[in-house]
């Protein structure tokens, strides 16, 4: 094969990703959006067995944090937001109540998150 002709077939296969990759950043954002629809297709055991593994972690995680920059409000945030989500899920079946679990776990990673910079910067200095 000549140097030309594979430089040729690489330039169609690096234009071919470069497509693909192009289709899959664009569909993304649209599977995404689309997750909550499809959870009322799951078995409501699946979905409770979801939010308690999401509990583990976030607990884990900002439960560690909050030994590092010693604000429990971040914790506090978390576990009432997924308290809030639990209830939507077993009692309330509303979807305002999910956005709100969902709203409020995601403030309390910004919380610890805000937390722990501050943290850092103040043990740096």
């Amino acid at each position: 094969m000549k140097k030309t002709a594979v430089k040729n077939l690489l330039g169609k296969f690096g234009f071919s990703l470069s497509l693909l990759c192009a289709l899959h950043c664009l569909a993304t954002p649209l599977v995404l959006a689309f997750i909550p629809a499809f959870a009322e297709f799951l078995p409501e055991e699946i979905e409770l067995l979801i939010i308690l593994l999401s509990f583990l972690i976030a607990t884990a995680i900002v439960g560690k944090d909050t030994n590092i920059h010693k604000k429990i409000l971040p914790l506090f945030v978390l576990i009432l937001s997924f308290m809030v989500l639990l209830v939507a899920n077993l009692l309330a079946h509303n979807h305002l109540f999910d956005v709100l679990g969902i709203v409020g776990i995601f403030s309390a990673y910004l919380l610890n998150w805000h937390y722990l910079r501050k943290a850092k910067v103040c043990a740096c200095a």
